[in-house]
């Protein structure tokens, strides 16, 4: 799996199980908004703190706790969902050091030359 793999290359094993749980669940709830043949992308953003999952799809309205995300909620130090132009957002961050107390983020901003598609 991208996930797994892209963790393990960049040297980061205290996340891995967390970072894959949090991204199927984002994975899922997006299959379930936009349907079976939906197009996704996936990106993993390593920040100082931890490592943000973001799944873009084509889904109009922003992702709700309510519809699922209980999971993410638990796990991510942080997340949310923003509109794109013509894409929906999802995104979450799990710290490097879960010890650390959890803190409120802006969105994270991709890097160009920096990201890889799923």
């Amino acid at each position: 799996m991208f996930v797994s793999s892209t963790v393990r290359r960049w040297r980061a094993p205290t996340v891995e199980e967390s970072l894959v749980t949090v991204s199927l669940a984002i994975v899922r709830h997006s299959i379930a908004a936009t349907g079976p043949n939906a197009f996704l992308i996936v990106r993993l953003l390593g920040t100082e703190a931890g490592v943000v999952v973001q799944v873009r799809d084509t889904h109009d309205q922003p992702a709700r706790v309510a519809d699922g995300l209980q999971l993410v909620e638990t796990i991510a130090c942080s997340w949310g969902s923003y509109r794109g132009a013509r894409v929906r957002v999802t995104w979450a961050e799990v710290l490097l050091n879960p010890k650390r107390p959890k803190v409120a983020v802006r969105r994270p901003v991709p890097l160009p030359g920096r990201l890889r598609r799923a």
